[in-house]
């Protein structure tokens, strides 16, 4: 991640399932236990580039070539066989073969013009938006561009077999395949996975990105609620993302909370929602995603397709929103939409020439932040206690009521502040959401802007909405010392909690309860070379972990996004999830006994061995 591109980016700033469970039945009545791993039966079989085992006393039933064409014939696209994002800069046509750094092909340098492009990046089954997720976590296989001499080629952390599902069926096909061989199943739709959950050596690739659908209803009810009042939504397959949906919706006169990202290649229905979802500009008016979210279709672990919202498999529904990957494969996904209104936005930089002048900036932030976000204002700033920057990216659905009441003069407050210089301070009225999205993210100075292409670290915090109001000066101090102990890179500090976030009770959901007791998300961010050493990828990801675990010592209890979480993250299922874990993984147990949807460090991952 460079920290270029985060201080451009905070300046700038269907089908339903065929063969669904009748309504009223539940997907499963099992025991809510795992069951004993250890024996080669229970071991996932992991194969390499020629559909072989890797290790076979860990595969009990490896799939034959004839198994391959008996699957192949039950799917409606062809399987897939993906390949490393850089294999073309190699010589030989594949990593079975491609030994030799060969950057002077036509391929290659195709590869080359698209390697920071995102949208490229979603339709290569073999490409993840972040490429250290192709390599194994030592380097000791790996398939970079424009290599070190020496280096070779390999498939390394690269899915071997992929699945195009379009349709339910390829899906529940995919999981009875893995099943039956004992294969590790891995869900990708665009590859917009900071932890590295889309990709895994030797394992099938279940991939949905190539599955569209986008269906509007203004009477929707959920299936199984015939009597509930109908409410303005749209269905979405698994393949659309947001550039598709927001586009659709504007044509219908319709805004809805989702992702915001340059070029807009982020999933609508990945991980992005299954996680909890924010929105820079819509979030303290409408709520996360995962608020918005009313229905979703599903493959279970098993096999077995059915529905899940508040009247059917409502536990299944409880823990998709918020609980991430690993409990299910959603098949088809249903958000509450709104009608278009206008958007407010303002963008405020400054530089404080003194340490004091920049606490003090920070300091009326923070005291400023209860108010700003009761009327609705989400915003993402950069702060950089090194260099004593400050950029605040702000709006508000029809913010311009408040601007004058609250906004402008906290602008001027921060200004007025010996030592302070203003470089930039302006402010856009937007008819609609979607002018805003399309006029800074598509068209605008953050298109580009992305974590994709690049190497890189993210950790995250919540802090304890309390503080604001008892304390805000140990925020501001926490968040300097965290801010100095990675010079080059700012901390980016979102205010999407608070607002209509706060109205929604602890265990309504999934989704960590520390996202209803706090105002800002704070995000620390570190890069390195593709070709750096692991010590040196090792020990930002360590920096990183230490800048985020500064924050626990003022807010203990809220925990972080695990969307933008640290890999190393040791209390996982406290920071992620909270009080909510324990109900979480009694699901997990209970629609996956056998961890045949195991995912980093999302439920039930501390009962996984690898078995080789």
């Amino acid at each position: 991640m460079q920290p270029s591109l985060l201080v451009a980016f905070a300046t700038a700033v269907f089908s339903a399932v065929t063969s669904a469970v009748p309504l009223g039945e539940t997907l499963v009545s099992s025991s809510n236990v795992f069951e004993t791993r250890g024996s080669s039966a229970s071991c996932f079989c992991y194969l390499d580039v020629n559909l072989k085992p890797i290790d076979p006393k860990s595969c009990a039933n490896p799939p034959s070539q004839a198994d391959f064409t008996v699957l192949a014939r039950k799917l409606s696209q062809p399987l897939l066989y993906p390949r490393p994002t850089a294999e073309p800069c190699f010589a030989g046509d594949d990593p079975r073969t491609a030994t030799t750094a060969s950057t002077s092909s036509a391929q290659c340098q195709f590869v080359n013009s698209q390697w920071f492009n995102g949208t490229w990046r979603a339709d290569q089954p073999g490409s993840m938006q972040l490429p250290q997720w192709e390599n194994l976590p030592n380097n000791t296989e790996q398939c970079n561009y424009m290599p070190t001499l020496g280096q070779v080629c390999t498939q390394a952390n690269v899915n071997v077999l992929a699945v195009d599902a379009r349709t339910p069926s390829d899906v529940q096909q995919a999981m009875n395949f893995a099943r039956t061989h004992r294969l590790r199943a891995i869900v990708k739709s665009t590859g917009h996975e900071l932890l590295g959950r889309s990709s895994f050596k030797g394992s099938l690739q279940i991939w949905t990105h190539n599955w569209k659908g986008i269906t509007f209803n203004d009477v929707w009810r959920p299936r199984g609620g015939g009597f509930c009042k109908p409410e303005s939504t749209v269905t979405i397959a698994p393949g659309v993302q947001w550039l598709e949906l927001y586009t659709a919706a504007h044509a219908k006169g319709k805004m809805l909370v989702g992702g915001l990202s340059g070029q807009g290649s982020v999933g609508a229905a990945g991980g992005w929602a299954l996680g909890g979802g924010y929105n820079g500009a819509l979030t303290g008016k409408l709520g996360l995603g995962v608020d918005n979210i009313l229905e979703f279709s599903v493959v279970t672990a098993d096999g077995k397709a059915g529905v899940a919202n508040a009247y059917q498999n409502s536990d299944l529904y409880w823990a998709l929103r918020g609980g991430h990957a690993g409990i299910a494969i959603v098949t088809s996904l249903t958000y509450r939409v709104y009608p278009e209104q206008p958007l407010y936005s303002a963008v405020y930089v400054m530089n404080a020439q003194t340490d004091d002048a920049y606490r003090a900036s920070l300091l009326e932030i923070i005291k400023a932040t209860p108010t700003l976000s009761a009327e609705g204002w989400s915003d993402s700033e950069l702060w950089n206690a090194t260099t004593r920057d400050l950029t605040i990216a702000i709006r508000a659905v029809n913010g311009a009521d408040f601007a004058n009441k609250t906004l402008e003069p906290l602008f001027d407050r921060i200004s007025a502040i010996p030592g302070v210089v203003t470089y930039y301070r302006a402010a856009n009225s937007f008819p609609t959401f979607y002018d805003f999205y399309y006029n800074v993210f598509i068209a605008g100075p953050a298109s580009p802007i992305q974590e994709l292409g690049t190497y890189g670290s993210i950790g995250s915090r919540l802090i304890s909405d309390k503080l604001y109001t008892t304390d805000p000066a140990k925020i501001v101090d926490t968040a300097i010392a965290a801010s100095k102990l990675n010079p080059g890179i700012p901390l980016i500090v979102n205010l999407v909690a608070g607002g209509q976030v706060k109205r929604q009770s602890d265990n309504a959901m999934a989704l960590n309860p520390g996202w209803r007791h706090a105002y800002h998300h704070i995000i620390a961010a570190g890069s390195y070379d593709q070709n750096a050493a692991p010590a040196v990828a090792d020990a930002e990801r360590q920096l990183v972990l230490q800048q985020v675990q500064m924050f626990d010592k003022i807010s203990p209890s809220t925990g972080g996004y695990i969307n933008e979480a640290n890999t190393l993250e040791p209390r996982w299922q406290q920071t992620f999830y909270g009080a909510n874990y324990a109900r979480l993984l009694s699901i997990k147990k209970k629609y996956d006994r056998t961890l045949a949807l195991i995912s980093f460090k999302n439920p039930g991952y501390e009962y996984f061995t690898q078995c080789a």
